[in-house]
């Protein structure tokens, strides 16, 4: 019997020099570019401070080796491999050719919206809501609909959101015509109920609004939490929705990026292809080979790093439950993003949001707030997919800036 292979996630590695954005630099309240100073932590975009699989590095490794780097078809056997996800995570039969490779999940948004909304469109969105989907729609000449989901206190220390259903079809419009679902929810790492998405899929149905649902974040479940694909729901939903989701945050390799949509209705689906290929859009070569090795491979290093993750919200959580009790924050059930409202602490006027505070006072840079929303300078997104070791560093270094304060 062959033993379980354990990796490492307690090592730091120096990503000095590679010009990873993490650790080059931070972006203050005015979106200046602000170079990180020598001891900060930075908890901020999203990505894990562990090396991607070994695994995946072999196959990209083998395909190096070969030589060639030409123009390439989409995989085959990448389809095949998701065929087989897609029915293995959510009992959902769908086509090979229903799977359409783009390089990115924002770029993605873009395409959809492009492809299958008219210029002057609304498109809804719960908010606070991951920054893209704001700003995506006025790029295209669309605007953004935001719908806010509703905080709701667990107890002095925790809370967590639910969507405001009346609410969300009273936003429905006759311009509306696409609704961005963000499932698990970045920043908050909410995931969706089946009754929820049902809810959601209905009012969607019945005002003849399209689903643009990104799940980048599905297979990041922590703990016992079981992801719920809209789409997966009945085929009917699925006709009305472009399932999306990709290896980039699954794996660890954002800057190697393929991303997938599955568009089971037809005509949707030559839209979106038509203009991405028009776009000159198209996946590396080496991204391919990375996605196909994460999806084929990677299962025990994707259980092994959710649970040292699951491990880390929770020693997150206990710690500033005992240290820093006026921050109160959400539990995620998905994601290694954790969000918390620091409006309980009195910061000097000089700066004007929690992260110009924590990064000057702590040199803890966290993602600002305001990237998700209006009026949520008091709020911070904590990214705790670190080696542990550097998350209590961090944490201790946030206690003695606010114990300072008083």
């Amino acid at each position: 019997m062959t033993a379980t292979k354990l990796y490492d996630f307690d090592t730091l590695h120096d990503r000095q020099n590679t010009s990873a954005i993490k650790w080059d630099a931070r972006f203050n309240s005015k979106g200046e570019r602000i170079p990180l100073k020598e001891g900060d932590i930075p908890l901020w975009v999203a990505e894990m401070e562990f090396p991607n699989p070994p695994e995946i590095r072999e196959a990209m490794k083998k395909r190096i080796d070969h030589g060639f780097f030409g123009y390439t078809l989409s995989p085959q056997p990448l389809k095949e491999v998701i065929v087989d996800r897609m029915k293995t995570l959510y009992n959902w039969d769908i086509q090979p050719d229903w799977v359409v490779f783009n390089p990115g999940m924002v770029m993605f948004l873009g395409v959809i919206t492009r492809a299958l909304t008219n210029r002057g469109s609304g498109v809804l969105m719960n908010t606070p809501v991951y920054g893209p989907f704001i700003s995506r729609p006025q790029m295209y000449e669309r605007f953004a609909q935001k719908v806010p989901m509703v905080r709701v206190d667990d107890d002095a220390h925790t809370f967590h959101y639910e969507i405001d259903f009346d609410a969300f079809e009273a936003a429905i419009t006759p311009q509306t015509e696409l609704y961005y679902l963000c499932n698990p929810h970045n920043p908050v790492g909410k995931t969706f109920s089946r009754d929820e998405l049902e809810k959601l899929a209905e009012i969607c149905l019945k005002h003849d609004v399209l689903i643009a649902s990104d799940d980048i974040h599905s297979d990041l479940m922590l703990g016992d939490t079981k992801h719920v694909a809209i789409s997966a729901l009945s085929p009917e939903i699925a006709q009305n929705s472009i399932f999306m989701i990709a290896g980039t945050k699954t794996f660890n390799m954002a800057g190697n990026a393929c991303s997938v949509a599955i568009i089971p209705d037809d005509e949707k689906r030559e839209k979106i292809s038509t203009l991405s290929f028009g776009s000159g859009y198209h996946v590396d070569v080496l991204a391919y080979e990375a996605l196909l090795a994460g999806y084929r491979d990677c299962g025990e290093w994707l259980n092994q790093v959710t649970d040292y993750l699951t491990e880390n919200r929770d020693f997150a959580h206990k710690y500033l439950r005992e240290n820093l009790p006026m921050i109160k924050s959400t539990v995620p059930a998905a994601t290694y993003m954790s969000w918390h409202d620091c409006s309980a602490i009195e910061i000097p006027e000089k700066y004007p949001s929690m992260t110009e505070f924590f990064a000057e006072e702590a040199g803890v840079i966290f993602s600002p707030g305001s990237f998700f929303g209006q009026n949520l300078d008091k709020y911070v997104r904590m990214n705790f997919a670190v080696p542990r070791y550097l998350l209590a560093e961090a944490l201790e270094k946030m206690t003695k800036a606010v114990n300072k304060l008083s």
